[in-house]
């Protein structure tokens, strides 16, 4: 049977964490979530050898999506999607600062979320 994964994924919308949650559970994911982009910092510096994928929504109060990703980037090259209801209007250059694997579009399905991870993780 193969190792079960566990994804950190950070967003400050409730129903948006729950949902993604269901989803990512249902690919056999195990998720840690956070609320914002300091926490998912705290939490992936305490945690990062247990994390496979990072997820960020782009858009949090505090520490935003892209800063997060600039902190983890300073220790680790672990795989990340950048989440957003702003879907293609990221620019490259931003993607090649942060060295994110990929924008998941928000709202997303299953299908949509289980071809990303897929087109990231081996």
């Amino acid at each position: 049977m193969p190792e079960k994964r566990n994804i950190l994924l950070a967003d400050d919308e409730e129903m948006v964490r729950s949902v993604a949650k269901a989803m990512l559970n249902h690919l056999d994911f195990d998720v840690i979530l956070a609320t914002d982009g300091q926490e998912a910092l705290d939490i992936f510096l305490l945690r990062q050898n247990e994390i496979s994928l990072v997820i960020l929504d782009i858009s949090m109060p505090g520490l935003d999506g892209f800063e997060c990703l600039k902190h983890i980037r300073r220790n680790s090259d672990v795989p990340a999607l950048i989440a957003s209801g702003y879907g293609m209007a990221i620019s490259e250059e931003v993607m090649r600062e942060t060295n994110a694997q990929g924008i998941l579009p928000k709202p997303f399905t299953l299908e949509i979320l289980a071809e990303t991870i897929r087109n990231i993780l081996p």
